[in-house]
């Protein structure tokens, strides 16, 4: 299953376009984005409870969940986390 990125968000958060153009910039295209709104069955799994939140997963768990404005030092500290859950998965 690896290591992956779900963005939960909704339309009219102005919180979520901050944390969506971030993400953008420091890991490109590597998340899932899913609107609140929409009848996922992420959404049943994980209950965001509030927007922006972003979560990492590793083999199907979460292993991060961030909620709110991200700033880039955190979301580094995160990638970090990613990138050495990649590099183990490798091995």
């Amino acid at each position: 299953m690896g290591s992956r990125f779900i963005l939960f968000v909704s339309s009219f958060c102005s919180k979520c376009i901050y944390v969506r153009r971030l993400l953008k910039e420091v890991i490109g295209d590597r998340f899932e984005e899913i609107n609140i709104s929409d009848n996922a069955p992420e959404i049943m799994k994980f209950r965001p409870t509030t927007v922006p939140t972003l979560i990492l997963l590793h083999d199907g768990e979460a292993i991060v969940t961030l909620s709110g404005i991200i700033n880039s030092n955190t979301l580094e500290a995160v990638l970090h986390i990613y990138l050495t859950l990649q590099s183990s998965d490798e091995e």
